[in-house]
């Protein structure tokens, strides 16, 4: 799964949500409504790549994981994470865009 999206996309999907799922404009968003209107992008960017894995793993035959121990990946993954989003380690380029995009409201 690609994340790559231009801050004009991540501007269009936010002003959508905002749109559709709460019925307000962007000037009159709360605080609340538009940060749920970002997670929402977030989470729809997230479930398309889950989607497009699963179809991948059953096409290949992959073994699936069936427990996973989240405490300790949780642990390992904060303490990489760099207080700049733009360095994360595994989407940089989202990690730049999103805030430009969420920003130009």
């Amino acid at each position: 799964m690609d994340y790559t999206l231009s801050v004009e996309q991540i501007q269009q999907s936010i002003q959508d949500k905002l749109n559709h799922t709460f019925v307000v404009s962007p000037e009159n968003a709360t605080d609340e409504e538009f940060y749920k209107a970002c997670a929402l992008t977030v989470r729809e960017l997230m479930a398309k790549g889950r989607s497009e894995f699963v179809q991948n793993a059953e096409k290949t035959g992959t073994k699936q994981i069936y427990y996973l121990c989240m405490e300790f990946l949780l642990g390992r993954s904060l303490a990489v994470l760099p207080a700049d989003p733009a360095q994360h380690p595994i989407q940089p380029e989202f990690g730049r865009q999103f805030p430009q995009g969420a920003g130009r409201f």
